[in-house]
């Protein structure tokens, strides 16, 4: 595989965590695969919909480049 290939081939990772307001309500979900920081930009903004819907809110949110290069994609919600 030539070097162009391999790069088209690597992905993202997102990973998200997220809290109902309290410390001990933390949780983080399993790595996603992206295509790109702008696939996932836009899955953290619907996340973050998803979750204020059922009455969560984003505690982290940080993609892994193909290079191994971390992201933070949103700066968190405090605890209430």
């Amino acid at each position: 595989m030539n070097e162009v290939e391999d790069k088209e081939t690597k992905k993202w990772s997102l990973v998200i965590g997220c809290h109902r307001g309290t410390l001990t309500s933390r949780d983080v979900g399993h790595p996603e695969e992206k295509d790109s920081l702008e696939d996932c930009q836009k899955a953290v903004k619907r996340a973050e919909e998803w979750y204020n819907s059922i009455g969560y809110f984003i505690w982290f949110a940080s993609a892994t480049d193909p290079e191994g290069k971390k992201h933070q994609l949103h700066p968190g919600t405090p605890y209430r």
